[in-house]
């Protein structure tokens, strides 16, 4: 059977037997105030397929390799009188997903696609926003994205079932197309502007998929390779999380007994509902925390620097109420606990990441507080990390932190790091060694104190397959023996 009428004007053959596909894709001949005619005259042609390859109109016009851009008018003339050709049962078969994949990989202009695919969805019927967004990404076109997300904007925060991934971790992955920036930007804006990941998850950068595994953290690991990591990319993440990066944290405020008898003041940031308790803002600004788990040193450097032009400092935090340094501290730990969870394995050891923090700012970071009041030095001497596990680092960076009591416990550092059965003698030594005087003060505190001295950590790390009261409760069946072991390593 012959080509209708209509596809004669667009410029196939009456018969396409003989001819190339190719050939016949090629419309740069087509007469379209013809076939707008036609359209009207003849509106069953407006359906009706090509002979070799069963496309229709519609379909042809997409899958043509000519970058010209057909008048809208055609479009809409095809679409209204196939409408009411096919009738209403069959309408939502005339823009199927297959043409909106057709649609999405032309080169059209910004301006020309927008209307484009303003006027594809005001014909279609059951479109899934969350799969037109995915194929606007898949091929970098921005001006399609901002129509879906305008029609569809719960599709932003819409995850797939496979593999958990946001829309923002689809174009944190597709690092093929030249508008990959531009992509990741709208979708960060976008996202603040509707609240994914919450009011304060910086537009889903922190959301994790089922392996674990944040946009952010795909845009930090591109940074391994030289050849694909970009800069401005990263830039663009680091902006967005800035923008978001005042959180109100609860604070709770009282006293306890430590474990000398004395009286200490504390306070303890809990994340709770902000209307229940008094608010003290604090830095939310986690990108540190999320890149310490890189492959790369010189990566690692290259982010601190871009982290710099927003938080001089390097004070933000996580959630926990932990800058950087802290985070570092708990980080083999806290890595043992989760288990071989995380898709990315970190090669840098925590002693390079304390030394890289420290090292490339001028600020007093190793003396930024925790939410329970801890100075990094109890912190680390709580987690037995030893003198050159990293510890040396920060007593260099606070010598002072040394002669401050820890919050709670009312142990100095080198006490701290005496008590339990991993102590290391190296690192007691050493950090006595900085301040000697040290030794005659925890002496007269051992003969007025009658408690018990135990390391308990008050952040300590979610136990896997556990509870914290599991984990006390497991503590307060070492007592005694602990405190036995303390006497014996503390200076007579």
């Amino acid at each position: 059977m012959p080509n209708s009428q209509l596809l004669q004007l667009m410029g196939l053959p009456i018969d396409e037997d003989d001819i190339s596909y190719d050939i016949c894709l090629d419309l740069s001949n087509a007469s379209w105030d013809e076939v707008s005619s036609r359209i009207t005259t003849h509106p069953s042609e407006a359906i009706e397929e090509d002979c070799l390859h069963g496309n229709s109109p519609l379909e042809i016009m997409f899958k043509t390799k000519s970058k010209e851009e057909i008048p809208l008018d055609v479009f809409t003339k095809i679409l209204s009188e196939g409408q009411e050709e096919s009738g209403e049962a069959e309408s939502h078969s005339l823009i199927h997903e297959g043409i909106f994949m057709l649609v999405v990989r032309k080169q059209y202009s910004d301006g020309y696609m927008t209307k484009l695919m303003a006027l594809l969805l005001d014909h279609a019927k059951n479109a899934d926003g969350r799969r037109l967004i995915e194929m606007c990404i898949w091929y970098g076109n921005l001006a399609a994205a901002k129509v879906v997300i305008q029609r569809f904007p719960e599709a932003i925060r819409k995850k797939d079932h496979i593999k958990g991934q946001l829309p923002l971790h689809i174009a944190c992955e597709e690092s093929n197309n030249a508008r990959q920036s531009e992509l990741i930007d709208f979708l960060l804006a976008e996202g603040i502007k509707r609240d994914v990941g919450g009011k304060f998850g910086a537009g889903g950068l922190y959301e994790k998929d089922y392996k674990g595994t944040s946009p952010l953290m795909q845009v930090i690991h591109m940074m391994n390779n030289p050849f694909t990591w970009d800069a401005d990319l990263f830039e663009i993440c680091v902006k967005a999380a800035f923008e978001c990066s005042r959180e109100s944290f609860p604070v709770l405020q009282g006293s306890t007994t430590n474990a000398i008898g004395g009286e200490t003041d504390f306070s303890f940031s809990l994340d709770i509902d902000e209307h229940h308790l008094e608010d003290d803002n604090q830095f939310h600004f986690p990108i540190l925390h999320e890149a310490m788990r890189i492959n790369s040193p010189d990566a690692f450097y290259r982010i601190i620097e871009i982290v710099k032009d927003h938080d001089h400092e390097l004070a933000g935090k996580d959630r926990r109420g932990r800058t950087a340094l802290i985070k570092a501290i708990y980080l083999d730990v806290e890595e043992f606990q989760s288990g071989p969870k995380n898709q990315y394995k970190r090669k840098t050891s925590t002693k390079e990441i304390i030394s890289m923090i420290i090292g490339t700012v001028t600020s007093d970071c190793a003396n930024v507080r925790d939410g329970a009041g801890r100075l990094p030095i109890h912190i680390a001497t709580e987690m037995g990390l030893r003198w050159d596990e990293g510890i040396a680092d920060i007593v260099f960076a606070n010598s002072n932190g040394l002669e401050e009591k820890h919050c709670v416990t009312g142990l100095y550092a080198f006490m701290t790091s005496a008590v339990g059965p991993d102590s290391d003698l190296e690192t007691i030594f050493r950090l006595l060694r900085e301040r000697p005087k040290l030794g005659s003060r925890a002496r007269d505190m051992r003969l007025k104190s009658s408690s018990s001295l135990i390391r308990s950590p008050v952040h300590w790390p979610i136990v896997h397959g556990g509870s914290w009261d599991d984990w006390a409760t497991s503590q307060t069946h070492r007592t005694d023996s602990t405190s036995n072991s303390v006497e014996s390593k503390l200076p007579v």
